[in-house]
């Protein structure tokens, strides 16, 4: 199994425009079929066609890696390379314009890696070059500031890579420098510390890369680290400190090659979106919600009618499955 870190270790930063992730050009380089957005129905698996994509010019996608879908339907997606948020009606497809951008200097967007809504519809993002966790209005618009900003030396905020925001709007956020999870409270604004901090040799995080929250409050974390444990890490409700997860997914069996996301059900099947590598194309593997150690996928969507390169992945309050896709 290669890592995702495996891949990106070295990737330099190109002015304000890449970031090391699973490849690095500059805004003027990308090429328009490096970003799309795929729409799978409800139970889709094997080598099936999305039933939607959104792709193009118009699109406004540069290098998406993360996305969201409001109770409206409404998809919001972070785009790392233009240094924006776009949002898309929910019935969007093709060469769709976005229903709003945010973008623009007052926004704070600084390398956005991560993206997450509360049930209030408020927007999270969070900055990989910045080091913050910037909030926007459900209806943010344009170059708009945030309403909260979570940043500075008190947070231990460190390459932050992902966000998820639970039920009681407390944050979550994967540093992948810090190879650490830290937690918000609710309303948690400026140079505030965590209320939780999971870190440790105990923990298996050394390459701490996504997150989400299941129904029941456990925490998933995607590892991705050629050196270590390349998988799915579990820990329990509100776990603090150098804690053991309670369940591992990883290992051959899985079919896990490049993991670079998670998302749970409201059933607790778990979501991975897998990148793939060089010459191996992606997929998304999903495993049961008890799922543990060296074990194989219930079933995966793969083939060439896919047409995945997944880097993350939603899914929406009816069940479809959205996924960003880059390509290498």
């Amino acid at each position: 199994m290669r890592s995702f870190r495996a891949l990106v270790a070295f990737a330099p930063l190109v002015l304000s425009a890449g970031c090391a992730g699973l490849s690095t050009v500059s805004d003027a380089a990308e090429p328009t079929a490096a970003a799309s957005v795929t729409i799978f129905a409800k139970g889709a698996m094997g080598d099936v066609a999305p039933v939607r994509t959104i792709l193009g010019p118009h699109t406004g996608l540069r290098f998406p890696s993360a996305a969201a879908v409001d109770a409206r339907g409404q998809l919001s997606v972070a785009n790392r390379a233009a240094n924006s948020v776009t949002v898309y009606s929910s019935d969007a497809s093709g060469n769709a314009a976005p229903l709003r951008t945010i973008v623009g200097a007052r926004t704070g967007l600084n390398l956005p890696t991560g993206l997450a809504l509360d049930g209030r519809g408020d927007v999270y993002v969070v900055n990989r070059s910045g080091n913050t966790i910037t909030v926007y209005a459900p209806t943010a618009n344009g170059n708009a500031a945030p309403i909260r900003t979570i940043e500075g030396s008190m947070t231990d905020l460190n390459e932050p890579t992902s966000i998820a925001v639970d039920a009681e709007q407390r944050v979550y956020v994967t540093n992948l420098a810090g190879r650490s999870v830290t937690s918000f409270a609710r309303g948690a604004s400026g140079d505030v510390a965590p209320v939780r901090i999971i870190r440790g040799k105990r923990t298996g995080l050394t390459a701490a890369f996504a997150i989400a929250v299941g129904p029941g409050g456990n925490v998933y974390v995607v590892n991705s680290d050629d050196k270590s444990i390349s998988g799915v890490l579990v820990f329990g409700p509100r776990t603090n400190g150098d804690v053991a997860p309670i369940r591992v997914i990883a290992g051959s069996a899985t079919k896990m090659e490049t993991p670079s996301g998670v998302a749970v059900d409201p059933h607790g099947a778990i979501f991975v979106p897998d990148h793939g590598g060089s010459g191996n194309a992606g997929a998304v593997r999903v495993y049961a919600k008890d799922a543990n150690g060296n074990v194989a996928p219930l079933y995966s969507i793969a083939g060439s009618a896919t047409r995945l390169r997944p880097y993350g992945l939603t899914i929406d309050r009816t069940g479809e499955i959205d996924v960003v896709n880059q390509t290498d």
